[in-house]
């Protein structure tokens, strides 16, 4: 079964209606812009939800936990009016309690560094009469700095030996 959206607009003389916008506003933009808002929501294809969390799984130790959402109206038109908020829960059931910011028509929230271990979420804005909630959950692993770089630091290595008044030798290969 495929899923289509029929629309019908039920008068005559439609290109009077744009005449007569022009006529009050000395332009048809508000015209043009209902008709194309009617054709947008017409084809609109894919499933889209009205609130959306979007994150990664894993962060690492040394890196800021982020989220970025967005919010939709029943024309699935992004709207940033509704404040977003989310509640981090680590192991120990500890709640953290965040608001994300608004930019344009998408919500973004940095929420800082966390410890290595198994976190949960949960957001939820409330948009009109209509609450939205979404349920998540990442994981902070931890960074093993050895195995960032296999290259010695020379200049690291001079300065440890001169602090721990030790020396530093280059072997001759």
């Amino acid at each position: 079964m495929v899923d289509t959206k029929d629309g019908f607009i039920m008068g005559e003389g439609i290109w009077k209606w744009r005449l007569n916008d022009n006529l009050i506003n000395s332009n048809s933009q508000l015209f043009d812009e209902i008709v194309n808002k009617i054709v947008q929501f017409l084809t609109l294809r894919e499933k889209r939800e009205r609130f959306e969390i979007n994150s990664q799984n894993f962060f690492n130790e040394n890196e800021a936990v982020t989220f970025e959402s967005r919010v939709r109206n029943e024309s699935f038109e992004p709207i940033s009016t509704p404040d977003v908020f989310m509640e981090i829960i680590n192991e120990k059931g500890q709640k953290f309690p965040f608001v994300f910011n608004k930019n344009d028509n998408q919500y973004q929230l940095n929420a800082g560094h966390f410890p290595v271990g198994e976190y949960k979420y949960n957001a939820k804005v409330k948009s009109g009469n209509e609450d939205f909630s979404k349920q998540g959950k990442f994981s902070i692993i931890p960074v093993n700095i050895e195995a960032l770089s296999s290259m010695a630091d020379h200049k690291l290595l001079r300065q440890l030996a001169s602090r721990t008044k030790g020396k530093y030798i280059i072997p001759m290969i």
